[in-house]
């Protein structure tokens, strides 16, 4: 008896967490944004101390950092998804 492989789709859970991986990603640059624009309003006013700009720098280079981890490992789950076999008798 002949065995055949065929590709499966992902299933919903794992379809699901992918799309909550971009989801994430994406409100990670959102956030990235915001605490630059922060930075800039408050570089502006000139009343922050002068370690707050280089914090909010710091963090504002994590959330991009994070947010691309977080593509990388959306993108990796839908691969692997793509390469789940079932067997067919």
């Amino acid at each position: 008896m002949k065995t055949q492989t065929r590709v499966v789709p992902a299933p919903r859970p794992l379809a699901g967490r992918v799309r909550q991986l971009r989801a994430d990603a994406d409100e990670l640059v959102e956030l990235a944004l915001r605490l630059r624009d922060l930075a800039a309003s408050l570089r502006a006013t000139r009343v922050a101390p002068p370690w707050l700009d280089k914090a909010l720098a710091v963090q504002i280079m994590r959330c991009m950092s994070a947010s691309s981890q977080l593509k990388l490992a959306a993108r990796r789950l839908e691969e692997h998804s793509l390469t789940l076999r079932h067997e067919v008798h």
